[in-house]
């Protein structure tokens, strides 16, 4: 075999090995990315999201650790010893689901008043996220965008409902809450 065909061959199995490892560094950019299949984990330093997400169940296993890779890139550890590649946006919308299923569960064992403020407080957290000028095109964007991912995960989204009131996309049963002590108005239909 000449040697240039048998370079062109070890190159080619460099490359595939690389693909399997992880994003290259052409696709660590892109916002919202989740790596294809499952991979053997490799030693890195933890993500800050790791604190949150650590034990729990993510694509029918358990998560062990959230770790930074090349760029925006984050790698999913799970105690079975594999890794998935997402985006350091995706790894963000996962933590923000994580934490309002924990504030959903938290409002379930609540009563009266102490129900009223928790909705508010999630009011006033989501306007001072909202970007200054945006429109509710761009805001059902970022929730088709976010719940998709969710679901990609194999978890359900909790559902959002818009707060013409606020000129904002809240949690449905917070803002159903807002709505009942007549601090809001939903948007009805579609």
């Amino acid at each position: 075999m000449p040697e240039e065909v048998q370079e062109e061959r070890k190159q080619s199995l460099v490359e595939s090995i690389l693909g399997a490892l992880g994003p290259s560094e052409a696709q660590a950019s892109p916002y919202g990315k989740i790596g294809k299949g499952f991979v053997k984990a490799i030693k890195r330093p933890s993500s800050s999201t790791a604190e949150v997400l650590k034990g729990k169940p993510l694509w029918d296993k358990t998560i062990k650790d959230v770790v930074k890779g090349k760029g925006d890139w984050r790698y999913i550890q799970f105690t079975d010893g594999t890794e998935r590649a997402i985006t350091k946006d995706v790894a963000r919308e996962i933590v923000q689901e994580v934490g309002t299923l924990g504030k959903m569960t938290e409002l379930a064992g609540k009563e009266g008043p102490s129900k009223l403020e928790q909705a508010a407080r999630s009011l006033d957290w989501h306007k001072q996220r909202q970007a200054l000028f945006t429109t509710k095109k761009i805001q059902e964007e970022w929730l088709k965008v976010k719940q998709g991912h969710t679901k990609s995960m194999g978890m359900e989204p909790t559902p959002y409902v818009y707060v013409d009131s606020e000129k904002i996309f809240l949690p449905k049963e917070y803002a159903e809450i807002l709505e009942a002590s007549g601090a809001v108005k939903i948007k009805k239909g579609k």
